[in-house]
């Protein structure tokens, strides 16, 4: 049986079912069809990891795909990314150095049914599974097609596509318009046309998912720990315990497990010492003794380990009419939870170039191409240099404090701006603020090199917290999106105005650790 469709999407995870939400809400009239290899439903819990939604992929699931109810009824708010910094043997949580958000300012407004005073940026916490079943059903109920159980065993690509695919009762040929390859790291399309390149950036991971909510509050009696703020919020977060070479994920799931990862430096911690999960406790015993007494007393609901190396692709976008997103395309690290953002930017170039062909503008297509192209591409190197070598500092205490605060303030200052704004992958946008590209980049080279070269003020940070708040640069950054600014002009003044205050930060950062 053969059949035609103007955008086949080979994958029906994360990445292809909100593109495929995308293009039919931004294009009520394209044919959209989703081929996924899995049946549904997945599982809620245990699907993928990925569970954690920042400020950018958070604002496009509710803002551009319309899916805020669903995220505050069947997830969980986040109360931001937080960070524990290594001390002495690690046995007491309430003297590792903290940095996060703890006390709110009494003039920020309460958003409602979040239950989270003082975060206009909602962000969220999610099972995966639970999101692309219901993900699923929202396609479907727009008019996308997505057929399951469905392997794609050729594809010829031309003018159309033509595809051939295994499906559960009988082989199905598909010519389409467009192809885009959503399969994550399988990299159907990257691997055929041999795109994908290896970086030199790569970690060690295993993950696992367990039965039980882990509270980091019930991890110390100590006083001045459990003062900075009040009970009940830390769990919220994303929480992050940095060590010499590693960093470990604690992230609460809807569903009341706790998704739990690890990754390391593989010069530091071979990959034989996290391939089973009696290793992994093994290892966390004498690095995270707290963390191995709580995960040691439950059953683990899944467990993964694997050597992630970064890639990027040779080409992601092409107005010949074939494009990669999300894993297909990239992966760097998980570090700031930087995979959402990357579907969240993709999917809107690639719906916008989808767009233009369909109104037969052949120069805006080739326009956005190549300006997607190197808009992704500079997002990627933008990320990679926040990990690359840097694995070295995450038993710093004094260097992560300083850089977790720096990190943070660029990504507000920049990405969040400007996506949340509608501006991220606006072509004539990114005309107007070619001089602010270059100073930023400048900016941020140089905060890189001087990281590398870190040299500790001091032997002890025990105790020492930073909220994430109280920080007026970050806290400035943070409330420069809180407007939306449908000005181009004035939203490059604003921009203006925030690489102004990363430049005073630069001078001025070493003082959040006196």
């Amino acid at each position: 049986m053969t059949r035609s469709s103007d955008v086949v999407i080979i994958g029906g995870g994360l990445t292809g079912l909100t593109l495929a939400l995308q293009l039919r809400q931004v294009l009520p009239t394209l044919s959209v069809t989703v081929l996924e290899r899995h049946r549904y439903p997945v599982p809620e819990t245990t699907f993928k990891v990925g569970e954690s939604m920042v400020e950018v992929s958070s604002w496009y699931l509710r803002e551009v795909l319309g899916l805020g109810n669903h995220l505050i009824e069947s997830h969980l708010p986040k109360f931001g990314l937080r960070f524990f910094m290594s001390n002495s043997d690690n046995t007491d949580l309430g003297c590792r150095p903290e940095y996060g958000l703890l006390r709110i300012p009494e003039d920020m407004p309460t958003q409602p049914k979040m239950n989270l005073p003082g975060i206009h940026l909602p962000t969220y916490n999610i099972d995966r599974g639970r999101l692309e079943n219901y993900l699923l059903e929202c396609c479907r109920k727009i008019g996308a097609e997505v057929i399951e159980a469905c392997k794609v065993k050729s594809l010829d690509l031309g003018d159309p596509h033509e595809l051939v695919t295994e499906a559960s009762i009988s082989d199905l040929k598909i010519n389409a318009r467009w192809v885009i390859d959503a399969t994550g790291r399988a990299g159907f399309l990257a691997r055929r046309l041999k795109l994908r390149q290896t970086q030199e950036h790569a970690v060690n991971a295993a993950w696992f998912r367990i039965a039980e909510r882990i509270d980091p509050d019930r991890w110390t009696e100590d006083a001045a720990y459990h003062s900075r703020t009040r009970p009940g919020l830390r769990w919220l977060s994303t929480n992050h315990l940095m060590g010499d070479g590693y960093w470990i994920w604690l992230i609460p799931l809807p569903s009341g497990a706790t998704s739990v990862g690890i990754m390391a430096d593989p010069n530091q911690h071979p990959l034989e010492q996290l391939n089973q999960f009696e290793k992994v406790l093994t290892w966390l015993r004498s690095r995270e003794p707290q963390l191995a007494e709580v995960v040691s007393s439950v059953e683990s609901l899944d467990f993964h380990a694997m050597k992630a190396r970064s890639y990027l692709s040779r080409r992601t976008l092409s107005a010949d009419r074939w494009a990669l997103c999300g894993e297909s395309a990239f992966f760097v690290d998980a570090l700031y939870s930087p995979g959402g953002d990357f579907i969240a930017v993709g999917n809107t170039l690639i719906t916008q170039m989808i767009a233009a062909d369909y109104a037969a503008d052949r120069l805006q297509l080739s326009i956005l191409a190549r300006f997607g192209e190197e808009l992704l591409n500079g997002m990627y190197r933008q990320y990679f240099g926040l990990y690359h070598g840097n694995y070295a500092l995450m038993g710093s205490p004094g260097a992560m404090l300083q850089k977790v605060a720096w990190d943070t303030a660029v990504y507000f200052a920049y990405n969040v701006l400007l996506f949340c704004n509608d501006r991220f992958c606006n072509v004539r946008f990114h005309r107007m603020i070619k001089k602010e590209n270059a100073l930023l980049e400048n900016l941020q080279q140089r905060m890189i090199y001087r990281f590398k070269r870190y040299e500790a003020q001091r032997n002890s940070y025990a105790g020492h917290f930073i909220d994430q708040a109280c920080v007026d640069a970050v806290q400035s950054l943070y409330l420069s999106s809180e407007n939306r600014l449908e000005d181009a002009d004035v939203l490059k003044v604003r921009l203006e105005e925030n690489i102004d205050i990363l430049e005073r930060f630069s001078n001025t950062i070493e003082e959040i650790v006196k």
